[in-house]
């Protein structure tokens, strides 16, 4: 309940947002401190324009009593088009590629093909086809992520660039080739979608897909996140970040 046209300076005339936050990180000076209040929750990505110095941090905190304050990257879905199928979809914009949903504040995972396990890899030449019987026609992968054990210790993720009949042909990402016996399974297309929660988000469109079968999805909290950060420090020194809570980055 602050207003970015007030001076910040104290506990009475606070700003509102992170935006005005960041316009005015570059007037600090060493010692400065950015107090955001208890129990409150502020939308945005703090960036950090300037350093302190030595025995005196700009510091980054929280004032007032109760929880510590949010630096959220989580935006709520509060509109919701059926696409049939008991999928619905929503326009959301993210960053990059969203790794998070919450539903009623518990989080859910992507959804993936097969829901449970893996599938297992009939033959390959290593770096650009897998071939499985048990992939078909039904569904179209091209464009989805396939992930790929590689071996013991490395797990990949590489693009699915074309699906013809049991043969995905994807782009490697690693030196490490794809071996016949070993499991994989397909993620990040609507087309895995058929359990409560499950979803993808298509950032080229901006895009979520999310399933809730015969439930209205207007009875549930959604949220996604999308942003990449909650602070973001490149190469200033002395920097303090104490009694904040950050939620909902994607990358950091």
């Amino acid at each position: 309940d602050g207003s970015d046209n007030n001076d910040g300076l104290t506990a009475a005339t606070p700003w509102q947002t992170i935006d005005k936050v960041n316009a005015s990180l570059g007037s600090l000076s060493s010692g400065d401190g950015v107090l955001f209040r208890r129990g409150d929750t502020f939308y945005g990505t703090v960036n950090v324009a300037k350093s302190g110095s030595a025995g005196n941090p700009i510091t980054f905190g929280a004032y007032g009593v109760g929880d510590k304050p949010i630096i959220s990257g989580f935006t709520e879905i509060t509109s919701w088009t059926s696409i049939g199928g008991g999928i619905y979809t929503a326009d959301v914009a993210c960053e990059s590629s969203c790794n998070m949903v919450i539903i009623d504040g518990s989080q859910y995972a992507l959804g993936k093909w097969p829901n449970d396990g893996w599938h297992y890899i009939d033959n390959t030449d290593g770096n650009t086809y897998i071939s499985d019987a048990s992939i078909t026609n039904d569904y179209n992968w091209t464009g989805a992520e396939i992930v790929i054990r590689k071996n013991r210790w490395v797990i990949d993720r590489c693009q699915i660039t074309n699906h013809d009949g049991s043969t995905l042909s994807f782009s490697n990402t690693s030196s490490y080739p794809a071996q016949v016996s070993w499991g994989y399974f397909i993620q990040r297309s609507a087309s895995t979608l058929d359990d409560f929660g499950d979803w993808h988000h298509d950032n080229s469109n901006g895009k979520l897909y999310m399933y809730f079968g015969a439930e209205n999805p207007n009875n549930h909290i959604v949220k996604i996140s999308t942003l990449d950060r909650g602070i973001y420090n490149w190469a200033y020194d002395y920097i303090s970040v104490d009694n904040i809570r950050f939620e909902g980055a994607n990358t950091e």
